[in-house]
């Protein structure tokens, strides 16, 4: 709480929640267009292509961000203390870190999935 009233609590969490989100939506659209243009060029399927799983990677560490801003925002009307807000400040560097990491991680499985799937024929359903 500052001097003026105002509680802050939360609010450097926000930012890097809000950020973290921009820079991955803006990652996923540029690697989505690099995907399907060089997958058209070398007439494969999207899916097929080597960066489909860092797209899907990058997807799962959009929503656990959004998560968090949604979180961030709706204890914004709980009375101050907010012990959550509280939370994702102190642990900044914990969250930040587990959001990122979650990126390769979702990629490695889905890799492993797709790998473990018999391929499917053309026109098979």
């Amino acid at each position: 709480m500052s001097d003026i009233g105002f509680n802050f609590d939360g609010v450097i969490a926000f930012i890097v929640a809000i950020v973290l989100a921009a820079l991955l939506a803006f990652s996923i659209v540029v690697v989505s267009l690099i995907t399907v243009i060089s997958a058209r060029r070398h007439h494969q399927s999207i899916s097929d292509h080597g960066l489909f799983p860092q797209i899907i990677g990058m997807c799962a560490s959009l929503v656990v961000c959004s998560l968090i801003i949604i979180t961030l925002l709706l204890t914004d009307r709980l009375p101050p203390p907010r012990a959550i807000d509280i939370w994702f400040d102190h642990w900044l560097w914990a969250w930040s870190i587990a959001v990122l990491v979650l990126w390769p991680a979702a990629a490695y499985m889905w890799k492993r999935f797709r790998q473990k799937r018999p391929p499917r024929l053309v026109g098979e359903t």
